[in-house]
């Protein structure tokens, strides 16, 4: 597709100086700016560099690259090298005699290179050296003269890069890297402010800074918008501070801005200031980079560990084990490609997500082209924040004959109706799927920005509380259609789409920074580098140093011994405690664990999150579409008796509950057809493709009322009668104020064919409802009768109308607000649903429960309802044949105290449902010692606790209150969103939440405010939900579970579970009756068979990018998931705790060996070091195959290495080894002859008893390690279950049998084995006579000798070798009953 006029132009323009009839003028400089003075100002300099609420938490420092020569890591080296080169010439030419010379230039080289290397290192690890030795800290100075026109006036800027340091993240998240960036500099020239200015431009991981460099103009991001696109206008008096002197401060754009200022937008003014803000914001493109893979690999090879693991080998092969050294380097190198593999693929897989189909949008620029009604067609790409544009959808038409490409037709649409930007709706209506931002199926209805009344007017624009009003980038537009709006100051768009403003573009898009943070995130935790793993490194480097040193204390005293070689050998016992295959085998040991839940359609995307789920001892469930159904069941209809005297009755009656399908009263009927956001997605009629079927899109609630009403959406608005229902044949819809979380309610007006009356229609919670009812038609049981039908569970809806007197019948849509019209209603009835509870929610909640995991509700839906369903579920449990009495948390205005005192007495806790005098508990307030007596009954199960939305904010808003009556001279925030997360709202919150069961009426702040509580309270978190509402406290929580949701394939899951339970049923009935149990059998065949395409249908819906973000998503849409995934980072947790005590009871044993070896002159063979590692490698792959059991424990696994057990258990295993090696290596040092060329100091490698026995018992001891510490259960399934791991232990062990009795010789020679010696009376004799000057030791040598000569040494061994796995054994029993009993 080649470029559109609008964009060639704008080719042609980049790079030359924009001038207009005004003056101003715009010019790109080159991004490395030369310096015209090197002076420091260090007062500039700080206000230059640091972090504001404008960068986001972003530390940003100038700097000026340094030349070549003046780099640190250049001319003191250059120095150096030329000095001890000089010196070393001297002395071969004999110009100096000094005897100190050749020792200085001999040592100095290598400490030069050393240090030369330390630094470049210094720099890959550590941004700031780099900073340091490459660049100066900078700042900025600007020089004017007198003629502020004259193009003498220059801008310098001296300094060329800026050093960015993110932010610090919760452990739990992943953070940001820190770099150092080129810098753009951004000239201007603006006439009227009568100076020169230069904006310094950062581009850090997409992230794009900018800093002005003078007092007089304010940067352009600014005035775009406070001068309404004209930057020569008077400025406009919008909020937003304007950007310090010198201070950077994010690309902002026009999203926080009152309402008013959306509603007298026009676009831009002139094509001068759509060029100023396309070099502004630049093109509207995500497109990810993708690093080499050499760069990649880069960063895996020069890491600390790495480079400590090519130390160890280096250290091996200097020593001759070059087998073992070369198999060690190449599993490394393999390890590492393979994590730089991956994680270029995962690049890739994210840059799949940005690249798009190329296509045209509908734009409205006044001035261009000229002549012309204003719209033209421009790449998405050229879009800039300010455009007003108009969105339609495009359907495609699959071809006949082409079945299999309905798949590929489907995904072509959807990435043609991709929202190209964040997108403020203006005018018109649509509905868009944004399940790939949230996970959630359900297309949501998108209105136009609400700006009627004062008080809205001058209210700031929020994205999440008006999300309604936002087509957000990334999403899937299914319905986009124009409409008759006050906020009209265009023509008609061609396309009649739904026109708005774009807010936001590229990176900054909701989709575009899910991308940004994903790709430029650094590498998740892997639990490594933490500090359990450095302490017990530690305690080990501890006990290695103690062995190094008796092996240097002996050597020293040995004449005969080389340094050099006993140097070598210290420093390889003390690298051995630090076992190089650590990484390795944690991270095999979480990959395994991610393939194991991607088998049970479990993804996920953070891998350090699975041991964290391990931890977890909260568990929260939102209700609706994770603990029930999507699918909405209309139950009836509660309406009045004689609804048309409704107005001059005394007490208005609700009759009894009417059952879908009985004739239904005109007020309720009309509610119940219109009061939607439903849409019709029937193609665009104008399209040359053709027309699709008719497809109802929008929440299933409502297309469950609509299809009992007997009425058929046509066309977007237009509703018409098929049924035989008592109403009107058509109903047009004529606007729609949608439903907002906030106010919990929506409304719509209509009209009916062949009438000029206009009817408002309203339905919401009944609660809510109520405050905007007429008296008169309020029934005096209002409250009983809905809280009657939430008490059972069902989900209540108030249904109510007004019709519009004539005056606002002619009144036009822009004189009408929302406030004006919902106002005098009239009481129509209660609509009664139901969402059926999914058929497992109870098991997982009641096995959680057992488990030890607390289970709490986070719903919006209303108190009663949320505390039915979670006792159906199993959160609120009968203490013994009745449930607890349940208290609701309220705000009660009390006598006791004003907030200046102490608040909490305003709290009460109230029985939400009238009890029994007997069973009404004493009045309990939130007072300290309230809250210790709540703790104490709650634990006891006397009472269940449950709270709303708006207590919650109360709570949180009288605390920050109280905060700022303490501080006088402290202004605190008034938002109160953000007050939520206040330290002293959050200080209060994780003492009380911790004790509440039901959390009602909560919106999506709230929601995430009870997680962060919790996770302050010292809580691990898990929170499963479905949806839009539920994507902040996924996020907060320490593991997030999204699930799929879609209503119509769960309704199909449960309808074929039903037949299967049915027809089993029927299948056992007719076992005599032969003809009826085929019938049976192929019943059940069919269910299973539907069953089955229901879960091949939910495996085909794509995940989204929020899928992405969120932790874990589910493709099984119940709560199994939440409870696999807790059994797999369980299982995971028990088998990085193994890791680490199989590595550390191996490392003390080798560091030990290697001493006892390296003092008689004796080393291991390079095929023995080589097959053992081989081992090692493929036992530690086998421990990580390890299963989790089926059923959760209540017992809790170990979460660190540090712990008692895990200590104890190291350590004693360790002494058992080491006391068998003792007993092995002194026996067989008796069988060795002194002058043997196998004891020379620092010789060959020569087989000899000695080290066949310490090899025999290394061996013995590290499978030991792997057997014993397998924990197995309650956690994983047990060792002779591992059936490849159990196999594995049983062929070494035989392995080692085979080798000490020698059956086998070829065997004994390929692990460089010496035969044992035969034993016989005289040698015995002589070795006691050697042994006799030991009295204390030599008696109990001579047992063991005695022993030797009776049985032999085979036997002997292989008594000495039982004995030692016996011990371990029984030492890890004891230890685990001992501390379970505890």
């Amino acid at each position: 597709m080649g470029d559109s006029p609008n964009l060639r132009h704008r080719k042609q323009c980049i790079g030359e100086i924009l001038k207009d009839e005004r003056g101003t003028e715009v010019e790109i400089i080159d991004d490395e700016v030369t310096s015209l003075s090197t002076s420091q100002d260090s007062k500039s300099s700080k206000l230059m560099a640091g972090s504001s609420p404008q960068t986001d938490g972003y530390i940003l420092t100038p700097l000026k690259e340094r030349s070549v020569l003046t780099r640190l890591d250049v001319y003191p080296f250059v120095i150096a090298y030329g000095f001890l080169i000089f010196l070393d010439y001297c002395v071969q030419q004999n110009d100096m005699k000094q005897s100190w010379i050749p020792p200085f230039t001999l040592v100095g080289f290598p400490l030069t290179l050393m240090l030369h290397l330390g630094l470049f290192l210094l720099q890959q690890w550590d941004v700031s050296w780099r900073a340091t030795v490459g660049y100066q800290k900078s700042s900025f100075m600007q020089s004017k003269s007198p003629r502020s026109n004259d193009e003498s006036d220059k801008i310098n800027a001296p300094w060329t890069h800026c050093l960015v340091e993110a932010p610090h993240i919760d452990k739990h998240h992943a953070s940001h890297d820190s770099g150092i960036v080129a810098v753009k500099c951004l000239k201007s020239i603006t006439p009227r402010e009568g100076s020169h200015d230069a904006v310094m431009v950062v581009n850090f991981q997409d992230l794009i800074f900018r800093s002005r460099l003078s007092k007089s103009n304010e940067d352009f991001d600014f005035l775009l918008w406070t001068r309404n696109g004209d930057i020569s206008s008077p400025a406009l008096p919008v909020s937003g501070a304007p950007s310090e002197q010198g201070r950077f401060h994010r690309l902002r754009y026009p999203v926080q801005y009152p309402l008013y200022f959306y509603k007298q937008w026009r676009g831009h003014a002139d094509m001068q200031q759509l060029f100023l803000a396309q070099q502004t914001y630049g093109a509207n493109v995500t497109q990810i980079e993708l690093p080499p893979f050499v760069e990649l690999l880069q960063e895996q090879v020069l890491a600390p560990f790495f480079l400590f693991q090519v130390l160890c080998v280096l250290l091996w092969s200097l020593d001759e084990y070059w087998y073992y050294a070369i198999f060690t380097f190449f599993a490394l190198l393999m390890f590492e490609s393979t994590v730089a593999y991956n994680r270029l693929k995962s690049l890739e897989r994210l840059r799949s997500h940005t690249i798009h189909t190329p296509k045209l949008i509908w734009v409205y620029r006044p001035s261009y082209p000229p002549g012309k009604h204003g719209w033209i067609q421009v790449s998405v790409a050229e879009l800039v924040p300010g455009d007003v544009v108009s969105c339609r959808q495009i359907n495609l038409m699959r071809k006949r004959n082409h079945e299999h490409s309905e798949s590929r037709l489907a995904q072509k649409q959807q990435q043609l109706n991709r929202v190209p930007a964040d997108i403020l709706i203006l005018n018109g209506d649509a509905v868009v799927d944004e399940s790939l931002l949230t996970g959630e199926s359900i297309p949501q209805l998108k209105v136009p920005i609400e700006a009627d009344g004062s008080t809205a007017l001058e209210t700031e624009l929020d994205l999440q509380e008006h999300k309604q009003s936002v087509l957000f980038g990334g999403t899937t537009l299914v319905v986009g259609q124009y409409g008759n709006s006050s906020l009209a100051h265009w023509p008609k768009p061609p396309d009649e789409g739904v026109v708005g403003m774009v807010l936001r573009t590229g990176f900054e898009t909701a989709q575009g920074t899910l991308l940004r943070t994903m790709a430029h995130t650094q590498k998740s935790i892997d639990g490594i580098h933490t500090r359990d793993t450095y302490v017990f490194i530690l305690l080990l480097l501890c006990c290695a140093v103690l062995s190094a040193l008796l092996v240097w204390e002996e050597g020293r005293n040995d004449p005969t011994r080389n340094y050099f070689r006993l140097c070598l050998r210290v420093i390889i016992i003390i690298t051995s405690v630090v076992p190089p295959e650590l990484p390795m085998e944690l991270s095999l040991a979480v990959t395994n664990s991610v393939a194991d839940l991607l088998k049970k359609k479990i993804f996920c995307t953070e891998a350090f999150r699975i041991p964290v789920a391990g931890q977890v001892d909260f568990c929260c469930f939102d209700k609706t579409g994770t603990l029930t159904s999507d699918e909405m069941q209309v139950k009836g209809l509660r309406v009045p008796v004689d609804d048309t005297n409704a107005n001059t009755r005394d007490a208005i009656e609700v009759g009894e509950l009417m059952e879908p399908g009985t004739s239904v009263p005109l007020p309720a009927l009309r509610i119940m057809v219109a009061c939607h956001s439903l849409a019709v997605n029937s193609g665009n009629s104008s399209d040359s493709q053709g027309l699709e079927s008719l497809a109802l899109v929008g929440d299933p609630l409502e297309k469950a009322v609509l299809e009992t009403t007997g009425y058929k959406m046509m066309r977007n608005g237009v509703l018409r009668k098929t049924g035989k229902a008592d109403g009107p044949d058509t109903i047009l819809i004529i606007h729609r104020f949608a439903f907002s979380s906030r106010l919990k309610r929506m409304s719509v007006l209509v009209k009916e064919n062949g009438s000029d009356t206009t009817w408002v229609l309203t339905k919401g919670a009944p609660e809510i409802l109520k405050t905007f009812l007429e008296p008169e038609s309020t029934p005096s049981d209002y409250d009983e009768l809905y809280m009657s039908h939430m008490a059972l569970g069902q989900r209540v809806l108030a249904m109510a109308y007004r019709k519009l007197d004539p005056t606002e019948s002619k009144q036009s849509l822009s004189d009408l607000n929302r406030e004006s019209m919902e106002r005098g209603l009239t009481f129509a009835g209660f609509l009664v649903l139901h969402s059926p509870i999914k058929h497992d929610s109870k098991a997982i909640v009641t096995e959680l429960k057992a488990s030890g995991h607390e289970v709490v509700m986070i719903t919006g839906d209303a108190v009663l309802t949320a505390v039915e369903v979670s006792r159906q579920v199993g959160i609120i449990s009968r203490a013994t044949k009745a449930y607890p009495p349940t208290f609701e948390l309220s705000y009660v205005p009390s006598k006791l105290g004003t907030v200046a005192e102490s608040f909490l007495p305003s709290f009460e806790l109230l029985p939400l449902l009238d009890l029994k005098e007997k069973e009404k508990p004493k009045k309990l307030f939130l007072d300290p010692s309230g809250i210790l007596n709540l703790k104490r009954l709650v634990q006891a199960g006397d009472l269940v606790l449950c709270i709303s939305g708006d207590t919650l904010q109360k709570l949180a808003s009288d605390a920050v209150e109280q905060l700022s009556l303490r501080n006088k001279n402290k202004k605190q925030s008034d938002d109160k969103k953000r007050m939520l997360f206040h330290s002293e709202a959050q200080a209060l919150l994780k003492e009380i939440v911790p004790l509440i069961a039901v959390f009602a009426r909560h919106a999506p702040r709230q929601k995430e405010a009870v997680i962060a509580a919790l996770n302050l309270g010292g809580h691990k978190t898990l929170m499963c939900g479905d949806g839009t509402n539920d994507t902040m406290a996924l996020r907060r929580s320490h593991v997030g579970i999204s699930l799929i949701s879609s209503p119509e394939l769960e309704a199909k899951q449960r309808r074929a579970v039903r037949l299967i339970s049915h027809a089993m049923t029927e299948q056992k009935k007719g076992v005599k009756q032969k003809t009826k149990s085929k019938k049976s059998k192929s019943s059940l065949e069919e269910s299973f068979r539907q069953l089955q395409e229901a879960q091949d249908e939910l495996d085909q819906i794509d995940l989204g990018d929020a899928s992405i973000a969120s932790p874990f998503t589910s493709r099984v849409v119940n709560i199994s998931c939440c409870k696999e995934v807790i059994k797999q980072g369980r299982c995971t947790l028990v088998t990085m705790l193994q890791i680490y005590k199989i590595l550390g009871v191996n490392c003390l044993v080798n560091a030990t060996i290697l001493s006892k070896l390296f003092l008689h002159g004796v080393k291991q063979g390079d095929r023995q070091m080589t097959s053992l590692g081989i081992l090692v490698a493929a036992l530690f792959f086998f421990v990580t195959r390890g299963k989790p059991l089926p059923k959760l424990s209540k017992m809790r696994p170990p979460v660190s290495v540090l712990s008692t057990q895990a200590l104890l258990s190291i350590f004693g295993q360790f002494a058992i080894h080491f006391t068998a090696m003792t007993i092995a290596t002194e026996v067989a040092l008796s069988f060795v002859d002194p002058f043997d060329p196998s004891l020379i100091p620092d010789g060959p490698f020569n087989p000899n008893t000695l080290n066949t026995c310490t090899f025999l018992i290394n061996v013995l001891a590290t499978v030991d390690t792997f057997a014993v510490n397998y924990r197995g259960e309650p956690f994983v399934e047990p060792l002779r279950k591992n059936k490849i791991l159990w196999r594995s232990i049983q062929a070494t062990y035989i392995t080692l049998i085979v080798c000490v009795f020698e059956v086998f010789p070829p065997l004994n020679d390929l692990f460089q084995l010496a035969e044992f010696p035969d034993i016989r009376d005289n040698d015995v004799g002589e070795r006691k006579q050697e042994l006799h000057h030991l009295p204390s030791f030599a008696s109990l040598k001579h047992v063991l000798l005695e022993v030797v000569r009776l049985v032999g040494f085979p036997i002997f061994m292989s008594f000495l070798m039982l004995a030692d796995t016996a011990f371990a054994f029984l030492f890890e029993r004891s230890i685990l009953s001992l501390l379970a009993r505890a």
